[in-house]
């Protein structure tokens, strides 16, 4: 059975981060993206005007778009 963490849990594990480690980990948790997808992320993948996130080559060797975290 999983396990999921509450909003104050992951607040909790995020305030011992910081740098990139931080960004990272906030752009998964917000995104909803895998961890091999966030490590792939460049650059020329967010689209800041319209607030998405292109994840390539995702599971399935399909694309697809997911929301930028407001944070």
């Amino acid at each position: 059975m999983p396990t999921v963490l509450t909003r104050e849990e992951v607040l909790a594990v995020l305030s011992y981060l910081e740098d990139v480690p931080k960004l990272v980990i906030q752009t998964l948790y917000g995104s909803g993206l895998r961890l091999r997808e966030g490590l792939n992320l460049r650059i020329k993948d967010v689209d800041f005007a319209q607030h998405q996130l292109i994840v390539r080559d995702a599971k399935g060797r399909e694309s697809r778009v997911t929301p930028l975290p407001d944070q």
